[in-house]
Order: C-alpha cells, then structure tokens, then sequence
C-alpha cells in the first residue's frame, strides 16, 4: 500500500478478498455477504485454484474452507510455505474442533469461523477487523521504512555537514567561539547571532526543560575525558521547536589543559516524529492483538460449547433409536405370532394369501427395526466386545453347520481349507455374524444350477486374512464400491423382503471394532466374488509364524545365538 488508506470504505474496496470453499451455496452466500458488507470478493472452489490465486497476489486476504476437495488448508498454508507465498487467511470449518482451531492459528491463521448456522452474520465483522489489522500493519511498515530513509537521509546530511559545527565553552550561558553556515539551516541564526560579545546565548535556545540535563552531561563527559551524544529540543528563530542530536569532545592542549567543546548539531525532527508514529502504531497493534486473544478465547469458548452441543445431539439420535426400535417392535411381535394362524380358515384361502403378504411384510419390518437398532448399537462408543482367542476354524464350521439345509436346497458345494491352527482375538458372537451375512449374501446370488463356496485364509506376522469366494454372479466396480453403504442393495429390481440392506454395513462395522478390515473383490459380472476378513494375529500365533518361516529357512537356535543350515556354529 503505497498510501494511507482514508476511510472505513477505501480500506474494504481495496483489500483483495478470496472465498476458498467448494460448497457452490455457501460460497455464493458468503459472496453476497461481503459484497452487502462493502467488499468484493473473488472465488475458488479448490486448493490448486486457491494457491493459483494467493501465487499472483500474495496481498489477497483469504476466508479458508478447512476442507477443500484436493486438499486441506493446512497442505495449502504449507504449499504456500515453500514458494514464501503464504497469504493471510481466516480458517472457515464445519467441524467445531478446538485442536483444528489451536493448529490454524499455529500457522498463521488471523481468525477462525465455524460454519454454524449464524457465522454469516458475524463473518463481515470478522473480516473487518482482519482487514483494519492488516491495512495497521502495512501503515506500520511504512512508517519503519519511513523511518529507514529518515536515517539515512540523516546519514547523508552529517557526510555533507548539513547541521551546524560548532567550538563553545560550558560555562552556564555555552558561549560559542564559533558555529557553521549550517546554524541558519538549523536554528534560523547565522554565525555573527550566536558569536561575539553580544551574541545569542545558546542555553537559551535550548528547551528549559532539557537545559540542566544537557550541561550535565556535557560537563560530566569533559571530566571523564569521553565523547558525548546528547538529543535534546531547540527552539528555533520562529518559535518553532526542533529536535536535534549534538554530538561532541572535549579539546585540551598538550599539557592536559580544557580549551574548549567541540562537536556537530544535526536536526532529527522528522526521526523523532517517526519513532513517535512507530510507537503509536505500536500502541495500536498490541491492542488489537489483545482484542484478537480476547476474540480467540472467546472461540475456544464457543469451540467447547459446540462440541458439548454435538455431543448431547448423538446422544439424543442415540436415544431416539433405541426408543423408535422399542415403540415399533412392541406391537409387531403379537402380528408376527398372530397373521399366520389369521390365515389357516379352509373357507378363507384367498384370505391366507393375503394374511401370507401381510405377514412377511411385518416379518421384513421387524427385520428392519431389528437390523436398525443392531447397526446402531454396534455404532454406540458404550458398547465394548468380549475379546478372546477364538478357533476361527470352529466358528466357521458352527455357521457352516446351521445354514446346511440352505446349501443342500441350492446344489451348493462348501470347501472349507481354513487351517484348524488359526487363532483370532475377537468378540465369536459379533465373527458368527459376519459369518452369517456374508454366506447368507453368497447363496443368495448363487445361479439356479448351484455352485461352490470356498474358505480359505492366510497368516503372516501380523494379520490373519479369511477369504470367502463364491461362484456366483459377481459385482460391477460401482456395486463393489457401494456394497457396504447402508440400506444398499446389489440388485434392486429383486425387492427382497428378507433383505434391509444393511447386512454387510454391519459387518463392516464389526471388522473396525475389532481393529480389522473388510473389503470385496470380483473381476466382473459371472465371474462370482470374494470377501476378506483381516485380522490382528494373536502374540502367541505370530511367534509360531516366525518360527515356521525360520524352520524352512533351515534357521535354527541354540540360547541367544542363530544358525542356518545343517552344520554347527
């Protein structure tokens, strides 16, 4: 800024305004804010558009989406970091965190906004105040390099003896024996009115408030043979007041006698205004950085009490689904127990058709509320997992045993290759589950001919991988991609009333409780589908994996020391 800004109006038309934010309704409705509020902002809706922006005017005043689509603002602060390109910014977020806060502010941030349903109403204040703190800061600048070029001007002027010299005694009048040409810069007096017999006096030049202090110092340097440098107010020819900066020795002779003070007078009116100015901008600035912790404290207040308020709304949804799951299946456990016995009348066929939907509609709700208040039970941050070793290979074959009946119904061929040896750390109700869903799944999509399901699984140091593979009619990447969303369904043409789709969203659920992970594979429709279980392996297993890879490496050990091969050490 190469002038002051004048008013209020200047300042808000001059500042370069960027709204990062990839959500095209809020950005719009930022937008129209500032520009109602006086400013005009510019937009962008990803972090490459943003540090393109900030790259050609590094002046531009940034309101941040804490997360944009390629990047989040602390990788672009930190892009900008590296090309020394970095902008101010206000960090804007949905997300009422207080170490995301305390992390922006670490790294710059001026200010920081939680998109909340009423921070478009303070959102100009904010940027306001930013704003008259940066246009204060440039002022500052400004005034230092004023004050830079004031000093070297001053530099200047004592090479050419812009300022007067002079030679004078320091009795209480400072007669002078002799002063430059440079007095009438300085004072307004030439040489011939402050030498002679009826001469000015220079001590009543001086300010009287600063006489005592000059002949003292004067006089003190003298008796201990130094220089001296003394700054100090002159009142000039026209009554007006200068400060000046006298530098000066004292002169004896050879034999140690004092002659005379000799020294230079130069004035540093304008370096005094200067430091005056720089002190007040200074005054200026800590008082709006005590207004900004004053704000900030404020923010981690608000910070605290939107997380608080968060917290009570997922208890609330907590809550409210444990009460809807009761509410509803209260009255459809008698019509699941009372519907099929409504339908057993000779007289009534058609009606037993009918009554036959009605009950497997009811039966496919339960199942829904049932499945609800499961995936929400296993969401709960309450509920914690018995956790034991299990034999994974004897939960497998309890599920295998119980759906029988299923696999002889559909021509299904079961190949179980699970190694008995293979232990897991799990919750074994929460793993039958899994178990139960996934096989339920396969038969499901298995053809009308019949087909193979194959269990397999593989060990190393630090996870157990079960595979399940189905022959059946397999997944496209985008049903691949979706399948553990909830309430979605492969195929919805089927309109299943045994499914409510969220099935595999519950396992999905179960693996991240128990530390693992599920995902699904298939090369394409026909070409059947294989999930995979990842578990942490027990200590006691992943210390016999090691020591069957050592035995077929033909490693063996004797104490502390390891051999390989046959021979000895």
């Amino acid at each position: 800024m190469e002038t002051a800004l004048t008013n209020e109006s200047d300042l808000r038309s001059s500042m370069e305004i960027l709204i990062a934010e990839d959500n095209e309704a809020t950005s719009r409705l930022i937008d129209k804010t500032l520009v109602r509020a006086g400013f005009r902002p510019a937009r962008a809706s990803t972090g490459a558009e943003t540090i393109e922006i900030i790259m050609r005017n590094p002046e531009t005043l940034v309101l941040l989406d804490y997360r944009l689509p390629d990047m989040t603002a602390k990788q672009i602060i930190y892009q900008l970091g590296q090309t020394h390109s970095v902008a101010p910014f206000i960090v804007m977020t949905g997300e009422g965190d207080e170490r995301i806060a305390v992390e922006m502010m670490k790294l710059g941030a001026r200010d920081y906004v939680i998109k909340d349903g009423d921070f478009l109403e303070f959102l100009p204040q904010v940027v306001k105040r930013v704003t008259t703190q940066l246009a204060t800061e440039a002022e500052l600048r400004q005034t230092r390099a004023k004050l830079k070029d004031s000093e070297r001007i001053l530099l200047s002027l004592l090479s050419n003896l812009h300022g007067m010299a002079y030679r004078g005694h320091i009795d209480d009048e400072r007669k002078m024996s002799f002063v430059s040409e440079g007095s009438i810069e300085l004072i307004g007096y030439g040489p011939s009115d402050l030498t002679g017999e009826r001469s000015i006096s220079y001590i009543d030049l001086i300010h009287r408030n600063d006489r005592d202090m000059v002949l003292s110092i004067i006089r003190s340097a003298v008796k201990q043979l130094c220089p001296f440098q003394i700054t100090y107010r002159l009142q000039c020819v026209n009554g007006y007041e200068k400060w000046v900066l006298e530098k000066g020795d004292g002169i004896f002779s050879p034999e140690g006698e004092f002659l005379a003070v000799e020294g230079f007078i130069t004035d540093i009116t304008d370096r005094k205004k200067a430091e005056e100015e720089i002190r007040r901008k200074n005054d200026e600035l800590l008082a709006t950085q005590n207004e900004l912790r004053d704000i900030n404290m404020h923010l981690e207040g608000k910070v605290r009490e939107r997380t608080i308020q968060i917290e009570r709304m997922l208890k609330q949804k907590e809550d409210f689904i444990s009460q809807l799951a009761h509410d509803l299946r209260s009255p459809l456990t008698p019509l699941v127990a009372l519907v099929p016995m409504l339908g057993k009348g000779p007289e009534h066929a058609r009606d037993g058709e009918i009554l036959d939907v009605i009950g497997r509609n009811v039966q496919y709700m339960k199942n829904l509320v049932e499945k609800t208040v499961q995936l929400a039970a296993i969401n709960s941050s309450k509920v914690e997992l018995n956790i034991r070793k299990v034999n994974f290979s004897k939960v497998l074959a309890d599920v295998i045993r119980r759906k029988s009946h299923n696999f002889s119904e559909r021509s299904i061929t079961i190949k179980n290759k699970i190694d008995r040896k293979i232990i897991i750390p799990a919750d074994d109700l929460l793993i039958m589950e899994v178990l139960d869903n996934l096989i339920s799944n396969a038969v499901k999509f298995m053809p009308p001919e019949g087909g193979t399901l194959t269990f397999d699984a593989q060990l190393d140091d630090k996870f157990s991988t079960i595979s399940v593979r189905d022959s059946g009619i397999g997944l496209t990447g985008e049903q691949a991609s979706r399948i553990f969303e909830e309430f979605y369904k492969v195929d919805e043409s089927r309109h299943e009333l045994g499914s409510a789709g969220l099935g595999l969203a519950i396992c999905s659920r179960i693996m991240k409780k128990h530390g693992g992970k599920i995902w699904v594979e298939s090369e394409g429709l026909g070409k059947g589908t294989t999930f995979y279980l990842s578990f942490p392996v027990c200590v006691d297993q992943a210390e016999e994996f090691v020591l069957s890879v050592e035995q077929a490496l033909g490693i063996r050990r004797e104490g502390s020391s390891m051999f390989v091969g046959k021979g000895g050490p």
